[in-house]
């Protein structure tokens, strides 16, 4: 399988990894709301890599 990275596939990927981030400096800095919100953007970033 060859994984054709377009700029939408990069976007995709950067956002999913964004969010990651974003859950764990959350969780470390002990700010739940912000974990959450991490993981729904990681959410939607799969989700859009696998919608078309």
């Amino acid at each position: 399988m060859v994984l054709h990275l377009t700029n939408r596939r990069k976007g995709e990927i950067l956002m999913a990894i964004a969010g990651i981030g974003m859950a764990i400096g959350a969780i470390s800095i002990s700010v739940p709301q912000l974990a959450y919100a991490g993981l729904c953007i990681t959410g939607l970033g799969i989700v859009s890599m696998f919608w078309r």
